[in-house]
């Protein structure tokens, strides 16, 4: 939610005594607008309601109506989560979170020449990432399967994302997983098993992928779990 804010111009002593005898002069009651700067402030709906970690982050800018001359913006309380950082002429929060868990810190701005603070609060909510393979299972002689990323939400489901601007994923077979069935193959940027069998139809279990997720800042493996292949048409 936005609010707004309205600040008063810094003056000097002698600056301020001296616009008061003028508007008393000219039988005023009050500075004019442009003694004052109104200011709407608040993350609102453009910060994203929950992130995953590893992937990128940005919070929108906070202010309404564009951009302020002046404006300083500070974080005054309160944690950002870990990987991310405040751009202190936007306000825009960005980054890689690298832990997961719930954050919260207040922003502060200040303009430059008004006295006075606005203040805000940016929430961050930070799942850890989730791979499962997906379409696994029993084959015939041509198919694949591909690796699903996202969250878990509160039952336990999957929710699945696209893979992010700037996210690469590596994917391989780990160290100890039993080998691919004869002709299938894993293509190492999409995660997908593709190919022609040329195994003997029956059951291949213990394969076992990793998925090396890499952004600009680090690079994190996962080992998925192990699952079981189940050729139905099998090679001559």
């Amino acid at each position: 939610m936005r609010h707004t804010f309205v600040l008063p111009r810094a003056r000097s002593g002698l600056v301020t005594l001296a616009a008061a005898a003028l508007v008393a002069a000219c039988g005023g009651g009050g500075g004019g607008g442009e003694d004052t700067i109104t200011v709407v402030l608040g993350y609102g709906q453009q910060a994203p309601a929950r992130s995953v970690e590893y992937t990128p982050y940005d919070s929108g800018s906070p202010v309404g109506g564009g951009a302020i001359p002046g404006a300083h913006f500070a974080l005054t309380s309160g944690n950002l989560a870990p990987g991310t950082s405040l751009d202190e002429s936007t306000g825009v929060v960005r980054g890689w979170p690298s832990a997961t868990g719930a954050y919260s810190a207040t922003i502060q701005l200040t303009v430059s020449g008004y006295k006075g603070a606005a203040t805000t609060t940016l929430a961050q909510q930070v799942y850890p990432i989730v791979m499962r393979p997906w379409g696994l299972g029993s084959f015939d002689n041509r198919s694949s399967a591909i690796i699903e990323i996202g969250y878990l939400d509160s039952d336990g489901g999957l929710v699945t994302e696209d893979t992010p601007h700037g996210l690469t994923l590596d994917y391989h077979l780990a160290a100890g997983s039993a080998p691919l069935p004869a002709g299938m193959t894993l293509d190492p940027h999409s995660g997908q098993i593709q190919g022609t069998y040329g195994a003997p139809v029956g059951v291949y279990p213990g394969i076992v992928m990793e998925a090396a997720v890499i952004n600009p800042q680090s690079t994190h493996v996962y080992t998925l779990a192990p699952y079981t292949l189940t050729v139905v048409h099998g090679g001559s």
